[in-house]
């Protein structure tokens, strides 16, 4: 999602959101390596994390910032299931010592843990969305398909029909065709 952001408003981690529209880099074949904006995001503890959001975007959704220390705790199990197979991390260093127990997980928790990982990332979708993506990820979508082969069953069809078609196949989406003709259109209408 914040690659995205960034590659549909790519001056925005300038602090000049909207001053350039990245449909016109992706047209122009703009090299955009975002990986240093995004890796601070979703890597590292959670308050850092929070912190390079609220810099890279001006502010934070309040679900996230209330939830810092619950998206905390779930990522040190994660990272302790993961690297240390739910055990103390001395162990694999010092294995004369005790492994500790198994990290266990109430079921309960781990449906309260899920319902603020679907609320933090419905929070997210709901600020990113309408502030810096917009139909981003279909022009970018339509922008390398153009330059694939067509589906045998589309090819009778204007490529705004024909891209569609392929959104709707591929995705399962229901994309009517005047939203795709308006699509196209802005396509073609930024820059040269």
């Amino acid at each position: 999602m914040a690659t995205l952001a960034l590659r549909s408003d790519p001056l925005l981690r300038f602090n000049q959101s909207r001053a350039v529209d990245g449909t016109l880099w992706v047209k122009r074949g703009v090299a955009d390596e975002v990986s240093g904006f995004v890796t601070p995001l979703v890597k590292g503890e959670w308050p850092q994390r929070c912190s390079a959001y609220r810099t890279l975007f001006g502010s934070i959704p309040a679900v996230l910032n209330s939830h810092v220390g619950d998206l905390d705790q779930m990522r040190k199990m994660r990272n302790g299931v993961a690297h240390s197979f739910g055990r103390e991390a001395a162990f694999f260093e010092d294995p004369v010592i005790h492994a500790g127990w198994p990290v266990r997980l109430q079921e309960g928790r781990l449906q309260g843990w899920l319902a603020i990982v679907e609320a933090v990332a419905a929070a997210i979708d709901g600020h990113l969305y309408p502030a810096h993506l917009g139909d981003f990820e279909l022009v970018w979508r339509y922008h390398r398909w153009r330059h694939e082969p067509r589906h045998i069953d589309d090819l009778r069809y204007e490529a705004p029909v024909a891209f569609c078609r392929t959104i709707n196949r591929d995705f399962g989406e229901g994309l009517g065709r005047d939203h795709c003709r308006a699509l196209v259109t802005y396509y073609d209408g930024v820059g040269p």
